[in-house]
């Protein structure tokens, strides 16, 4: 298959991004030989390597967020980006953030960076899958912001800048009965601000 073909089929595709395994399948190459290949489509600019085992056509990076969801298994959209994707919150951050059972780590999905933060088992719930990427209920993604906040490691948030009327108040009680009493305390504090300005 030549790479005219293979674009052509990757097209006819439509995938956000393409696996190792995807690849491998529509050219019949073993691994050592579908390695060099790739590497000299890269060269070429004929594919964009977004992160390890996963390809993009160029002018389709608007597929990073499903790569990066897919890099990190279990992950789901979360915390600040969440709250920003869904309105909730105003300054978008300029990184993806996803909550997972692994380790921290960040990872680079093409030209952006997404950063896993991880959540203990438990804690790993109030998540949907929505245009194919598992994301966070509002409440959940305010809630795993908060618990981040609150142990030092989402400094930079503000919950007066949250836009509560887009939150279920009873979902949101009833999810930070989950969490560490910290967290349910915080949050209760940051509902009663909010009946007082009413």
């Amino acid at each position: 298959m030549n790479t005219l073909q293979l674009v052509r089929r990757l097209e006819s595709i439509n995938k956000d991004y393409y696996s190792l395994q995807d690849l491998k399948k529509i050219t019949g190459l073993g691994p050592k030989p579908m390695q060099i290949r790739l590497n000299r489509l890269v060269k070429a600019q004929v594919l964009v390597r977004l992160s390890r085992g996963m390809y993009v056509l160029p002018g389709r990076i608007a597929g990073a967020e499903s790569a990066a969801n897919n890099a990190v298994y279990p992950s789901y959209i979360s915390f600040q980006y969440a709250l920003a994707k869904l309105g909730i919150i105003s300054e978008v951050p300029y990184i993806m953030e996803f909550a997972t059972t692994k380790s921290t780590r960040k990872r680079k999905i093409g030209s952006v960076e997404a950063v896993y933060r991880k959540l203990k088992k438990e804690l790993f719930f109030g998540y949907s899958i929505k245009n194919g990427l598992f994301a966070a209920e509002p409440e959940k993604a305010f809630l795993d912001t908060m618990y981040m906040k609150l142990y030092g490691k989402e400094a930079g948030f503000d919950p007066a800048k949250v836009d509560f009327k887009k939150l279920d108040k009873k979902k949101l009680v009833k999810y930070a009965g989950k969490f560490p009493a910290k967290v349910k305390t915080a949050v209760m504090l940051e509902l009663k601000k909010q009946a007082e300005i009413r």
